[in-house]
């Protein structure tokens, strides 16, 4: 059964250092495992709009509107990670940009996201496609797996290894493993990139 710290451990192997047991081992890399592993892994959920990730949601209306510039405001469940799009109920238009979402025909609108709201000029209600929080690691695709671990490996390389040749390569890895995870899910449905490439390193 796979898990976090098997997720990690694949990452300690491409760095040549020992497997743990629990990030609550006494050793270095199980400490860098406990305090990096979450951040991490949304870091890499965000990256691409992987399909097991995808969620589609109605946010809820808040009472209060915006100061100015939008007329109405939703809030965003904690959950999700990244709003990829955002559309009301309305199935007039035609245009290529509608899609269906099992509510009825929707199209596109303008919104911004502030904080954890959604402003947008619409009447009651809008549908939004989001990247989600997954904390289960049973529910990952193998090749999301494979691109966490690349991620993991580049950002704790410094810490464990001070040899940034390694850390060259295990960025060159992730990339690698990116790139082949967005191919293979757009198989299933349109892979969106929605992050830049720079990594976050583990200092």
């Amino acid at each position: 059964m796979t898990s976090p710290v098997s997720i990690f451990n694949i990452a300690l192997g491409w760095l040549g250092e020992s497997a743990i047991t629990s990030f609550a081992d006494s050793s270095d890399s199980a400490q860098l495992g406990k305090n990096n592993y979450n951040d991490i892994r949304d870091t890499v959920l965000e990256e691409v709009s992987w399909t097991f990730a995808v969620k589609r949601i109605e946010p809820a209306r808040i009472a209060t509107k915006p100061l100015y510039g939008f007329s109405a405001a939703f809030q965003i469940p904690p959950e999700v990670l990244r709003v990829l799009t955002v559309s009301d109920a309305s199935t007039s238009g035609g245009s290529a940009d509608r899609y269906d979402t099992g509510q009825g025909g929707e199209s596109k609108i303008p919104w911004n996201r502030e904080g954890d709201k959604i402003l947008t000029n619409t009447a009651e209600r809008i549908y939004m496609r989001a990247i989600v929080r997954i904390t289960d690691p049973n529910k990952y695709s193998p090749s999301f797996i494979q691109a966490l671990a690349a991620r993991i490996a580049a950002d704790i390389c410094i810490p464990l290894t001070q040899d940034e040749k390694v850390q060259t390569n295990m960025e060159a890895l992730y990339q690698r493993k990116l790139a082949a995870a967005g191919t293979s899910d757009g198989r299933q449905g349109r892979s969106e990139r929605t992050r830049s490439n720079s990594l976050t390193r583990v200092r």
